[in-house]
């Protein structure tokens, strides 16, 4: 799911009229739909809060994996840090929280901090022995905070964080996935490889012949 939208209010729906185009009923809906996750955020935070350990650990989990589904990572912070520092009885839980807490920290800006984080949970994780969590679960997190260091043209946090990963992964897929990823960030900044063929109208192409130029290629197959 992508980032719910929260600013985006049509005029209609400010005067407590009916929108009047799709578009504003969607944005109108979407802006309701966030306040109420957001809401439920909190909610189960508090809630965690004034449980027992056990208890709040399940709460906890419900309220991480709600933000994670929701891409309401910002809003989510504040339980994650709890749990980050207070620790929980629960692996699980810990390791959502420290995942919830790094790309929180992407996504405020704080680049440098979401390193530390990441290089401290897995740290932490390494000294537990413990997988808490499935391959695809851990994979779905890692792309979440690659797209994000991407988009913010963080190359170099990029790399830093996803060698220490690749270094420390133990699951098969997840190290393939790590690999992969690093290979693409280790490709930027390279000279492009060498592409030959033929247009769409059969005359021959060179990607060198155009060096100096800025060109736009889509890759087509079968």
């Amino acid at each position: 799911m992508g980032q719910l939208q929260t600013g985006a209010i049509s005029a209609g729906s400010a005067r407590g009229q009916e929108p009047d185009s799709a578009q504003a009923i969607h944005e109108d809906f979407a802006r309701q739909y966030y306040e109420l996750e957001k809401t439920r955020l909190e909610r189960l935070g508090k809630l965690a809060a004034r449980q027992e350990p056990a208890a709040a650990a399940a709460t906890y989990e419900d309220l991480f994996r709600l933000a994670s589904a929701a891409n309401m990572f910002k809003e989510a912070e504040p339980a994650a840090l709890t749990v980050v520092r207070g620790g929980s009885p629960s692996h699980v839980v810990s390791t959502l929280a420290h995942l919830v807490a790094i790309i929180a920290q992407a996504d405020r800006g704080a680049y440098e901090d979401s390193l530390a984080s990441l290089k401290t949970a897995v740290e932490k994780a390494a000294q537990e022995g413990e997988t808490a969590l499935h391959p695809e679960e851990i994979i779905s997190s890692a792309d979440a905070y690659y797209q994000r260091l991407i988009h913010a043209d963080q190359i170099p946090v990029a790399l830093k964080a996803f060698r220490f990963s690749f270094e420390h992964a133990r699951q098969p897929a997840v190290k393939e996935f790590l690999g992969e990823r690093l290979k693409r960030l280790e490709m930027v900044g390279k000279p492009a490889p060498a592409v030959r063929g033929v247009d769409l109208d059969g005359k021959p192409f060179d990607l060198a012949a155009l060096k100096g130029k800025v060109v736009l290629i889509e890759f087509w197959a079968s």
